[in-house]
């Protein structure tokens, strides 16, 4: 893999390949040998997104590509940000004469080529945490279980009273994707009982790993199961922990009703502290839902409830969704247990609201 950023210039580039595959027919690769794998397209925007793949299927890690001022002008960037998403990190910067498109990460990226690109950014971003893999061993007082499928090992250490997981760890994973995804299972199940890690722990897993800013590729309900193959292992390793622990300690209850607490972090904050945090939050949000902040308005934080008023006239179903976007924001800026609600509204007829 070469570290060396390599520079082109896209019009050239195009130029050089039309006027070679004219000529020559075959063995294109003025300024790079990944440049044979490379497919012109008529569509700048794919051609584009075809070139950066090709750079990344050839081990190159850095490129630069400058573009003209003619041919940017023709482009819709947003498009192309888009496909490379889970690709490659992209910058622009204005040059003279044009635009410099600089493209960092692609084979840090292509490790993860194996998910879908949903999940890449943040699976990528658990592979770089501290790594939870590992064996555990007995503790007084802890139940110790293990669940084992294709190779992969999930253990736990359980509290014996309270049924809460204290430790977790895992062992034989071999792909990046596969150890950043048991590294947030690991995290996520610390602190949670049993049987909601059991029953529950990959719904929220999937929940956390999907990257807010892309649409999903999942029509209807989305659950590990169709999300995506990454999730059956862990699903197969966490279904096995509660029947394992029920015929370990004769533990019988069927009930479920946990709820996990918002951070320390959150509660121990006073009540301007929590309003002062959300409403930071909900500014920086602003902009990605083409909202400005005076058009949106923080009315109260309660606990775990958030409270908004959309100053700005919206359809009934933009609210929707822009309530779900800003409380998504909201958990991943704050913490995953807030709730984001609509300023209730009061009938503006006097005589029904004194009735």
């Amino acid at each position: 893999m070469s570290k060396e950023i390599i520079r082109l210039d896209y019009e050239e580039l195009v130029k050089a390949y039309w006027q070679n595959l004219n000529l020559l027919l075959r063995s294109f690769n003025t300024g790079g040998e990944f440049l044979e794998m490379w497919v012109a397209d008529e569509n700048p925007e794919k051609s584009i997104v075809n070139l950066i793949e090709a750079a990344q299927a050839g081990q190159c890690e850095q490129l630069d590509l400058f573009i003209s001022e003619t041919i940017w002008n023709k482009l819709h960037f947003e498009n192309i940000h888009e496909m490379l998403n889970g690709v490659c990190d992209v910058t622009v910067h204005q040059e003279s004469g044009g635009i410099l498109m600089s493209v960092r990460g692609l084979q840090d990226w292509a490790m993860f080529q194996d998910v879908h690109a949903i999940y890449r950014k943040r699976i990528r971003d658990a592979y770089q945490q501290k790594s939870l893999e590992g064996k555990l061993e007995p503790v007084p007082g802890q139940i110790l279980l293990t669940s084992q499928t294709s190779g992969v090992s999930l253990s736990v250490l359980v509290d014996a009273e309270s049924h809460v997981i204290q430790q977790a760890l895992y062992t034989g994973s071999q792909s990046p994707t596969q150890k950043g995804v048991l590294n947030k299972l690991c995290q996520w199940l610390v602190g949670t009982p049993v049987q909601e890690a059991s029953e529950h722990a990959l719904i929220y897993l999937e929940y956390s790993l999907r990257d807010p800013q892309q649409k999903h590729h999942v029509q209807g309900i989305i659950s590990p199961r169709n999300a995506d193959p990454v999730f059956h292992l862990p699903l197969a390793l966490t279904r096995e922990i509660l029947p394992t622990y029920r015929g370990k300690t004769g533990y019988q209850i069927q009930q479920n009703f946990f709820i996990r607490k918002p951070s320390d972090q959150w509660t121990q904050l006073s009540d301007q502290e929590k309003f002062a945090k959300a409403e930071s939050v909900l500014s920086a949000l602003c902009p990605g839902l083409s909202l400005q902040p005076v058009d949106v308005e923080l009315i109260s934080v309660q606990d775990t409830k958030i409270t908004v008023h959309f100053v700005k006239e919206l359809l009934s179903l933009e609210k929707a969704i822009l309530l779900t976007q800003i409380e998504r924001g909201m958990k991943d800026g704050i913490d995953g247990q807030l709730r984001l609600y609509m300023e209730e509204l009061k009938d503006k007829n006097i005589i029904r609201r004194e009735i």
